[in-house]
């Protein structure tokens, strides 16, 4: 005998639309980077390997700048409560929700 469970979600998207743009903003500038790589490397007559190097150094550059960055997470709520009673599994006890920052 199937039962029906409905979950009911309330977010603020707006962090994960940032992050979207961010991730754009980045592709878009790895685009620049290969393709100024390329140029550079056909104009100047550069090595492969030394064209890939900096590509691979200013990739981990951008890397590093972006995970150094705190994460833009807020909650409309205090803590988190979850009933799994309807999958006769108990209930988990209510977890407190906190902001950490670097």
């Amino acid at each position: 005998m199937a039962e029906d469970v409905t979950v009911s979600i309330r977010a603020d998207t707006a962090p994960f639309q940032t992050a979207l743009q961010s991730l754009e903003r980045l592709s878009d500038n790895f685009g620049a980077q290969l393709t100024g790589a390329m140029k550079s490397a056909v104009v100047s007559g550069r090595e492969l390997d030394d064209i890939l190097r900096r590509i691979g150094l200013n990739l981990a550059g951008m890397a590093l700048q972006q995970g150094l960055k705190p994460l833009p997470v807020r909650f409309d709520v205090e803590r988190l409560s979850l009933s799994l009673t309807a999958f006769k599994a108990g209930q988990i006890p209510s977890i407190p929700l906190v902001e950490v920052g670097l």
